[in-house]
């Protein structure tokens, strides 16, 4: 049912809405496992589920149902070509979270439905760009409108941005934060078909960029999907601060660490795939939080730290150039445009794994005089299950008018705009986390 959309304008906080919140794109593969969490919900939260297809979604919303062991979650159909099936859902909710990606072609839409109709937004992106360009576009729409655009909710990038503020915090006493590096371990799960299809959308995107600057580019014609804004692939003005820039730049991932030794672990590790997307937004959170101007590094440390310490890796030299091999198939098979069916495969044998995440951060303090570790470790795939628990998390925060109304970061303060997960929330994450079975701890040691 699509009931009638409310006035422009109306902030979230003063609305009357049917539901909490609503899943959008419910039947994708990380759809599917957050309608499983939603349904062992122990809160008196309502909430639905919305995408295009009827018969797919009713077998969702009866799935949900048996897991409940109460009534099936209610269908909103909505489709991102049609703005006013957008207007509508937004209208019925206080949040609406979103799987429907790639968000470069599919999201601007349900952004401006939520400001529309005064109802909190959150998604799963990666794609940092196209964050840039929403903040751009819609960050002071959103302010007067009393809204809360929240992207990068899942393993994109809570893990790195979170952690990385919780090392800072814990080195206030020590001036802050000089060098952190963040360590990634993970198994089981596989590439999400979203990520697959936003991987091949990054290629595509980075071909006619480069036909473009040869002269030989084609003007796309066409309806919804296929034209879309242009966000500036390398700067992501707009997202990071301006003074905050040279401190990123210093950090971005380049040729020159795709291997690189530790100096605070001693080892060699490879360059983390999402190095990239997460560096960005460590920055942007660090720069919010008075933290900025650190050394950020992402690393990959497939089985674990303690097989890149060993002398017997050569001090990591041997994962790290196996690391480097299987993402170089991936990449190619990107640029082959076969990437589809060799996520088939990488899933068959991921499936066989036991799924797990692991992040580790380590941060020395500017006076060189204090170390911090932060562990985050959840019993699921990054990519499906632990991005699933995060996204949930934070719909479920912004939904909760007491703790939304408690909050004191200056994303909270402001009253809305484009933020992320951290920033939003500060210290209030950890608590969620906690209770959704993410296990953390903060460590400080002294140096000598």
């Amino acid at each position: 049912q699509i009931l009638t959309a409310k006035p422009h304008g109306v902030p979230t906080m003063s609305r009357t809405t049917k539901y909490d919140v609503v899943v959008f794109g419910a039947t994708s593969t990380v759809g599917v496992e957050i309608v499983k969490l939603m349904a062992l919900q122990k809160k008196e939260t309502r909430w639905a589920i919305a995408g295009r297809r009827q018969a797919p979604l009713d077998q969702i919303a009866e799935n949900a149902a048996k897991i409940s062991g109460g009534a099936a979650p209610d269908v909103v159909l909505a489709d991102v070509k049609d703005p006013a099936t957008l207007r509508a859902l937004a209208g019925q909710t206080k949040v609406v979270l979103t799987t429907v990606g790639p968000y470069a072609r599919f999201g601007e839409g349900v952004i401006e439905a939520c400001i529309a109709e005064g109802a909190h937004y959150a998604d799963i992106t990666g794609e940092v760009p196209w964050v840039s360009l929403m903040k751009k576009k819609y960050d002071k729409a959103a302010k007067a409108a009393g809204v809360q655009i929240v992207s990068l909710c899942g393993y994109d990038s809570i893990p790195s941005e979170f952690g990385v503020y919780l090392a800072a915090q814990a080195l206030k006493p020590h001036g802050g934060v000089e060098i952190c590096e963040s360590f990634h371990n993970m198994s089981g799960g596989g590439f999400p078909a979203g990520t697959v299809e936003t991987i091949l959308h990054g290629v595509e995107k980075g071909k006619e960029a480069g036909l473009a600057m040869l002269g030989m580019g084609k003007s796309k014609k066409g309806g919804a999907d296929t034209t879309e804004p242009k966000p500036d692939w390398v700067k992501n003005e707009g997202f990071v601060p301006a003074s905050e820039k040279k401190a990123l730049n210093r950090s971005n991932p380049s040729l020159f660490n795709v291997v690189q030794f530790s100096p605070q672990l001693r080892c060699f590790t490879p360059i983390h795939f999402m190095a990239m997307i997460n560096t960005s937004v460590v920055h942007a959170s660090a720069s919010a939080f008075d933290y900025g101007g650190l050394l950020y590094n992402e690393r990959l440390a497939i089985m674990g730290i303690g097989l890149y310490t060993s002398p017997f890796t050569l001090y990591g030299l041997i994962p790290t150039v196996l690391a480097l091999l299987s993402l170089g198939f991936i990449g190619i098979c990107a640029l082959l445009g076969i990437l589809r069916p060799a996520a088939r495969v990488i899933n068959f044998f991921a499936l066989m794994q036991q799924p797990n995440t692991h992040v580790t951060v380590v941060a020395t303090s500017k006076d060189a005089k204090a170390r911090s570790t932060v562990t985050m470790q959840y019993p699921g795939d990054p990519g499906i299950i632990f991005t699933s628990v995060l996204c949930v998390e934070v719909a479920l925060a912004l939904a909760n008018e007491k703790l939304m109304g408690g909050l004191k970061t200056n994303a909270a303060s402001s009253g809305g705009g484009l933020t992320t997960p951290t920033m939003l929330l500060g210290d209030d994450l950890l608590p969620l986390l906690t209770s959704a079975g993410v296990k953390t701890n903060v460590g400080v040691v002294d140096l000598p």
